[in-house]
């Protein structure tokens, strides 16, 4: 009978922190001008205002991975402009690299942040750069992996990930961009196009499956529009010397065998007076996929020394 009790109360407890973490999930709109940009608050305590890659993807495809954050922190994620569930015009106006600065600063004053913790993976780490050397006085620390700051050592990912891309792969990429379903923008012909894509990013190239390649039918939309208008309105970029105005805790995180090469992550860190390097020696693109726990532990570890 007393272990009958104990597992009751047990499995209650169990019921009880669960109704509790899915109660700490908020989302709704920043309304900007014309554009509203769609945002999800999982969890509590320090904020850290998460950027996703792309760009023209959307927050999705951080998920779960990124959102497991919320378990010790305010983890805040919203689509960038034209993509997920944000609403806007998609034209050269509107997207650009201006107001995607803008918009990251508006969403810190909406959500009365006084200083964001700001991460950016990918291209949203691009992102995040743009906006902390605008605005360093308003950033309490600044995690960035898999990124690069300078156009010249980002376009280098492009020719090693068709050398480690199979021969079966590229012939299905191939096959599936002649599609008629890849033309009219079919979001599962693209989450197949883009899924086999990425694993050439991959050290275990089986990994990629556990992409959250979930594509809306506005993201599928409009991704190619909103890449070809940041990409545009960035052109030729190096960042690297304005980097050295950051002087917030800053963590970066970058694959050893990522096809962006380690270059990219040396030279951000030798930039930035204030920042750590860590390199994950089984990883590639997706270091909180291939090495889950140890992206978890650096990050937590990391948070904790600059938000207490």
């Amino acid at each position: 009978m007393a272990k009958i009790k104990i597992t009751s109360i047990f499995l209650f407890l169990i019921f009880i922190i669960n109704c509790s973490q899915s109660s700490d999930i908020d989302e709704g709109y920043i309304n900007i001008g014309e554009t509203s940009l769609y945002y999800k608050i999982i969890g509590t305590g320090e904020p850290l205002l998460v950027l996703h890659g792309g760009p023209g993807f959307d927050h999705q495809i951080l998920m779960p991975y990124i959102g497991k954050l919320g378990l010790y922190h305010k983890v805040i994620q919203y689509d960038q402009r034209g993509s997920g569930l944000s609403k806007g015009p998609v034209d050269a106006t509107s997207i650009n690299i201006h107001n995607f600065v803008e918009d990251i600063e508006i969403i810190r004053k909406r959500l009365n942040i006084d200083k964001l913790n700001l991460v950016g993976v990918s291209w949203g780490g691009i992102l995040a750069m743009f906006y902390s050397i605008k605005y360093p006085e308003n950033l309490n620390s600044l995690i960035l992996f898999s990124t690069a700051a300078s156009s010249e050592l980002l376009y280098k990912m492009y020719p090693a990930m068709n050398k480690n891309r199979t021969p079966e792969d590229d012939e299905l990429i191939k096959s599936i961009s002649k599609s008629e379903g890849f033309q009219r923008k079919d979001p599962e012909i693209l989450e197949k196009f883009y899924r086999t894509f990425c694993k050439a990013q991959f050290v275990d190239q089986s990994l990629a499956s556990k992409i959250n390649m979930t594509i809306s039918e506005n993201t599928a939309k409009n991704m190619d529009s909103i890449n070809k208008y940041i990409m545009s309105s960035i052109g030729r970029f190096n960042l690297h010397e304005s980097l050295k105005v950051i002087n917030c805790p800053t963590l970066i995180m970058h694959g050893k065998k990522d096809p962006l090469p380690l270059e990219a992550a040396e030279k951000i860190h030798s930039m930035i007076p204030n920042s750590e390097l860590i390199i994950f020696n089984n990883s590639g693109h997706w270091i909180f996929i291939e090495e889950e726990d140890k992206f978890y532990k650096t990050v937590n570890e990391f948070l904790a020394k600059v938000t207490n």
